[in-house]
């Protein structure tokens, strides 16, 4: 196939085409639907077709996309004789008609036209379907099919001179629509577009559905075709005809013919005559649809199967006069259940009449429900489940009376057959079984569906007699208390009624978690546990905990057993959804000492460290060491700034002091390890810390002398040490495990959250003003630390929790383990901090490359979300977004020859300045350590002096560096965001810029807080610089919008690029 447009007017095989066209060797052969022919040549010759939508094929296979000389000379020829373009103007004019035809269709209008259709029986018993349609006046239509085709297609359909059906402005109603698409599952359309039909070319064959058989204008209809029709017309107007009658229909009515059944005796036959039955006509084979009386009426089964025998065999039928008993006992009641039963004066004295009063008997034997059922008629028993004598097992005793009734006078049973067949259905759906003359109802489902509702539903047509055993399985009711205590320093869970607890309390849980009303308890006895339905959330929870806490609990077991550290949760969660529950004094004290814990006399707390400790660090040393004390983790979430690590070295002395020497664990960032050295010894210099550091070899000594010197109170040491070391530390007993910046181990398949959590410590403390930076599950790995198995399962959790639906419930549920305190809360003296956004005009040649590589970013991310590839897109934002952010700063980043400059350069070299000559000290940080060491050298071209710090820089040369700039030393502190957003106290600075916005609006706040903190005495200015029209506009905004998201639920969160949408992906490239 080759492309019109790709023929090129300067190559070779076009002059070769051109020498072929002046030669008079091509000719044109013919035009056929959408395709104009030639041929090229004598020998031998070439066929070349050129198709409308700009693409031509020749028999000489040539596979260059260029296309071959005989193509040439079939385009040169066509445009010279006017072909080609007569050609591509029909094309155009048809595509417009179309293209208005199909727009003229999709819009709304009224219903215009009307459809009245009519239903004709034949004498033959063909039935047939006829229409007409129209305006203020109907018109037959002559061909259903040509109907549906100009339906489908949109073609005019003429039915007279005075009216066109035209599908362009005319609409059916709704209705009238579903029965015209319900006609074309069964009637061949004769084209399958419109220009099909403006030429009159059929679907293939292979395409079509076999054709009905026509009747003037009726269409014959049999089968799903009939049977699809007539329930169509079940709710729809519509015409009849059969014989000479007419009828109008308003629809089909579901009922039960009175039919007649007159029953006789003589000496040789029991003859049935039906009445009642004669005038029915046949719509359907099966006699579901019959006319009867000029109305077509729909008959229930069981009716219809009788009719249709008597339509086709006859209204009479008779049995052997011999048989006469037998028969009758089943046949009256047979036909009872459809018609009623005239007997004749002969056979009605022979005839014994009763009123039928069923019996019932309920016994409960072997945990299943049994029923002994009789049918009485005055003084004759019944028993419809009656084993016949040659059935029966050996031993086996027959029932004292037969299901045929055996007279001594000759005279028979008239039984109800009707409403003996209803009870026999309603114990059939309550899903009873036959069983040795008895019916047996085995699973608890049906036993508890029968117990609520059948026995009630079945006394009020039988009489209804229960053994003691079975009153004891209807449900009782439950209406119990909650009740927790402590013991053996773990929570007890029960549900008391009257003082006692309820046993088999796992299925009593789990009922009440699945919303069911009842429970069948191991005893066979049915609890009705609606009462307790309000606790369905918490009982989930319950399960789940129990799962973690006590696997080994067995289904009868009448308590489960927690963690203590789930105390305050379930009791909270028990009083929010209404629940009676009572709780121990030992219950009330746990609770009570993490919610609200005693800020203490700080007696255990060095007093020399105590006179540096402000109320709130105070109070949240004391919070840990309560934490200590109960024996569970936590997460101190103080806002950057408040003294997270004074806390901790507090708490770790109190214990120490208290309880004496135990060894505890002290994770940091490799970068912070120094200075919680230097902090440790600051703070508490009597705490015996080892740090580990240096090569395998150093580490495991250093690591063995920790293990076994009794003095070692603090093992320092960093993530990717952890993850090391961890085979060696696991086997050391440890009072604390403490990760600092514990954001590092949110992603929980990760090897570092693996190690920490290997870690045998009595408590566990994680400390992060960042919890939860991206989602949810980042906190749940945080906790999993803490707290393994308080918040169950991943998965669960996030099922529970993911959506952010029930951040309430969440909050409440880790209140008791997370301390956040802010500035403004706790620190009413701290400076405040000013926010603004700088604005930088690129330059022109800074813009020029940014463009050219926004263009190339927009063409293929816009092509992964038309493919639908929504991770393909973020892989290319990921590549491409990186490239924009860097040229945004400085084009040098990305292209290394580049020799211009940046306008954001250029501007905050102008704030410095100004900022200078106010006598600012400043901090820049900037995510990229190339931009960092470009304005490091502009700074120091213009005679400002700075300090500088990046991931190179060695952790023990970071504290040296702070110190520096507090002492005074330099103007401006250049600091990588990565390096040094963490863990540096600068309070000698007032202004802070960043340099490029990032992502994650959390680890701006962390390096903002290197200044504004405790110790800062003067107002702190931060500025954002920003490139103007440029994706760092919508960064920031995006960014602004993702950190709302969970601030509910404890703090302020970060966005990631993995967390993008295509909605954010749009946002950000093509608005």
């Amino acid at each position: 196939m080759i492309s019109l447009k790709a023929l090129d007017t300067g190559s070779e095989v076009y002059q070769l085409g051109e020498t072929l066209f002046r030669r008079g060797s091509v000719l044109f052969s013919k035009r056929l639907d959408d395709a104009l022919y030639y041929d090229i040549g004598a020998s031998p010759k070439q066929r070349v077709c050129l198709m409308r939508n700009g693409t031509a094929k020749c028999t000489c296979d040539n596979q260059d996309p260029q296309g071959c000389e005989h193509v040439v000379a079939a385009i040169l020829l066509a445009n010279d004789d006017g072909q080609l373009r007569s050609f591509r103007q029909q094309n155009e004019i048809e595509l417009g008609e179309q293209m208005l035809l199909a727009l003229s269709r999709a819009m709304p209008g009224g219903e215009n036209v009307r459809l009245s259709a009519s239903i004709r029986r034949y004498n033959d018993g063909r039935v047939g379907l006829g229409m007409s349609i129209g305006q203020e006046r109907l018109y037959a239509v002559k061909s259903i099919a040509d109907l549906l085709t100009c339906f489908s297609v949109g073609a005019p359909l003429v039915l007279t001179e005075k009216f066109t059906y035209r599908p362009s402005f005319m609409r059916f109603s709704k209705e009238d629509e579903r029965l015209l698409m319900l006609l074309t599952n069964h009637i061949p359309l004769k084209a399958d577009t419109l220009r099909g039909w403006e030429e009159g070319v059929a679907p293939s064959e292979d395409e079509r559905m076999p054709s009905p058989s026509y009747e003037g204008r009726f269409v014959m209809m049999t089968g799903t075709f009939l049977q699809s029709v007539l329930r169509y017309f079940e709710t729809r107007p519509f015409g009849l005809r059969y014989g000479d009658q007419k009828q109008a229909q308003n629809g089909i009515r579901r009922v039960e013919l009175p039919l007649c059944f007159k029953v006789s005796l003589t000496t040789t036959e029991l003859c049935v005559a039906t009445q009642g039955a004669e005038d029915l006509l046949l719509l359907t084979p099966d006699a579901r649809y019959m006319i009867s009386n000029g109305r077509v009426v729909h008959l229930h089964s069981a009716q219809a199967r009788v009719l249709k025998l008597l339509k086709q065999d006859g209204t009479s039928f008779s049995y052997p006069a011999r048989d006469a008993e037998e028969t009758l006992a089943t046949l009256l009641p047979a036909l009872s259940t459809v018609g009623t039963v005239a007997p004749s004066p002969e056979l009605n004295a022979r005839l014994i009449t009763a009123p039928f009063k069923p019996a019932i008997y309920l016994d409960l034997v072997n945990g299943n429900v049994e029923a002994r059922v009789e049918f009485h008629y005055g003084k004759t028993v019944l028993h419809p489940f009656h084993l016949p004598q040659s059935d029966m097992a050996d031993g086996e005793e027959a029932e004292a009376t037969d299901l045929i009734p055996q007279q001594e006078d000759g005279r028979m049973l008239l039984r109800d057959g009707r409403a003996e067949s209803e009870l026999l259905d309603f114990f059939s759906d309550a899903g009873f079984i036959v069983r040795g003359g008895r019916i047996v109802l085995r699973r608890s489902k049906d036993i508890l569906s029968f117990c609520t509702q059948g026995v009630s539903e079945l006394a009020k047509h039988a009489e209804v007699y229960a053994s003691t055993a079975f009153e004891k399985v209807k449900p009782r009711r439950l209406s119990a208390k909650a009740s927790f205590h402590m013991r053996g320093g773990r929570l007890v869970f029960m549900l008391l009624e009257d003082h006692e607890a309820v046993t088999d309390l796992l299925p009593v849980l789990q009922a009440v978690a699945q919303r069911q009303q009842y429970v069948r308890l191991k005893s066979g006895e049915f609890l009705d546990v609606r009462d307790l339905s309000a606790l369905a959330p918490v009982a989930q929870e319950l399960l789940e905990a129990a799962a973690l806490d006590d696997p080994n609990v067995q289904n009868d077991a009448r308590e489960l057993s927690f963690g203590a550290y789930r105390a305050a949760y379930m009791v909270s969660m028990m009083q929010m959804a209404g629940a009676k529950t009572e709780a121990d004094a030992e219950v009330d004290k746990a609770i009570r000492a993490l919610i609200e814990p005693d800020e203490g006399d700080g007696k255990f707390i060095p007093q020399r460290l105590s006179k540096k400790l402000v109320s709130y660090q105070r109070r949240g040393s004391e919070w840990l060491l309560s934490l200590y004390e109960a024996r569970m983790g936590g997460i101190l979430a103080d806002e950057m700034g408040l003294g997270k690590t004074v806390q901790v070295i507090a708490a770790l002395s109190a214990a120490k002091r208290k309880n004496g020497t135990e060894k505890s664990i002290i994770v940091t960032p490799t970068s912070l390890s120094y200075h919680w050295l230097a902090e440790l010894k600051r703070f508490d210099d009597s705490l015996i810390v080892r740090l580990i550091t240096g090569p395998r070899e150093e580490r495991r000594h250093a690591l063995e002398d920790a293990k076994n010197s009794p003095e070692v109170d603090v093992i320092l040491t960093s993530y990717p040490l952890l993850r090391r070391d961890i085979a060696f530390l696991r086997d050391i007993p440890l009072r604390f495990a403490v990760l600092d910046e514990a954001q590092s181990v949110k992603n929980a398949q990760s090897q570092g959250a693996a190690a920490a959590k290997e870690l045998n410590a009595q408590v566990r403390i994680a400390l992060t003003g960042t919890p939860m930076e991206n989602h949810t599950g980042e906190l749940w790995s945080i906790f999993d630390f803490v707290l393994p198995g308080y918040l169950g399962t991943q998965a669960s959790f996030l099922r529970r929790y993911g959506s952010g639906e029930r951040t309430e419930e969440l909050r409440e549920r880790i209140r008791p383990f997370i301390m956040r305190r802010l500035k403004r809360e706790v620190l009413k003296d701290l400076p405040k901090k000013h926010e603004q956004s700088m604005y930088a005009a690129m330059t022109s040649e800074q813009e020029r490359v940014y463009n050219s590589l926004m263009m190339t970013l927009r063409e293929h991310v816009g092509q992964a979300l038309d493919e639908g590839s929504l991770p393909r897109a973020r892989m290319q934002v990921l590549s491409i977004l990186l490239k924009l952010r860097q040229v945004c700063c400085h084009p040098k980043l990305f292209l290394p020859d580049y020799e211009g400059t940046s306008g954001k350069l250029e501007l905050l070299v102008q704030t410095v300045h100004n900022a200078i000559a106010s006598q600012r000290r400043i901090l820049i940080f900037s995510q990229f350590v190339g931009m960092l060491q470009m304005i490091r050298k502009r700074l120091g071209r213009e005679g400002v002096q700075t300090l500088y710090l990046d991931g190179e820089t060695k952790p023990e040369q970071r504290q040296a560096l702070c110190d520096r700039f507090n002492g005074g030393e330099g103007k401006v502190f250049l600091i990588s965001l990565k390096a040094g957003g963490t863990g540096l106290n600068l309070t000698g600075a007032d202004l802070v810029i960043h340099y490029d916005p990032w992502w994650n609006p959390a680890t701006e706040d962390q390096a903002t807080d290197r200044a504004h903190r405790i110790g800062q005495t003067k107002d702190v200015d931060v500025i954002k610089l920003i490139a103007q029209g440029t994706i760092e506009e919508k960064v920031t905004d995006l960014s602004r919008r993702k950190r709302a998201i969970f601030d509910r639920v404890v703090l302020a969160g970060e966005t990631e690029l993995s967390s993008l949408t295509e909605e954010d992906i749009r946002a950000l490239f093509f608005t």
